[in-house]
């Protein structure tokens, strides 16, 4: 699967990449972080939800990092969304920190405060 999730075709890509996080669990995280630049929105986005099911501190950091740095909104977005549903304990602080004036690079106003409200949902899970 890892061979094939460099293939030249996104969809053979997504494929492969929807079976090495059941497969692999936590061992896949080498390849997502990597998969995370793909340079096919799909795949990224792919590789995003999967990176909420990988019980990593890793994982999180990962999405904070494509929360951070992605071009588009609606991939920011969702990775926050993905950190928010994440079982780990540190995405809380995670979402605080990215929903803070004070991150760098600072997330655009409306993101902010999406990050502050999801971190306030996971505190009343706690």
């Amino acid at each position: 699967l890892e061979k094939v999730s460099r293939h030249d075709h996104p969809a053979v890509r997504r494929e492969a990449i929807r079976g090495l996080v059941p497969l692999m669990g936590v061992d896949a995280m080498p390849h997502l972080r990597r998969l995370v630049k793909d340079p096919d929105e799909s795949v990224r986005s792919v590789v995003v939800g999967l990176l909420g099911d990988v019980n990593t501190p890793t994982a999180v950091a990962t999405l904070a990092d494509v929360a951070r740095t992605a071009r588009d909104s609606s991939m920011k977005r969702q990775a926050l969304d993905e950190i928010g549903g994440h079982p780990s304990s540190d995405s809380r602080k995670v979402l605080q920190q990215l929903g803070s004036f004070s991150s760098h690079p600072r997330l655009p106003w409306s993101l902010r405060r999406h990050a502050r409200a999801l971190a306030r949902r996971r505190g009343d899970k706690s």
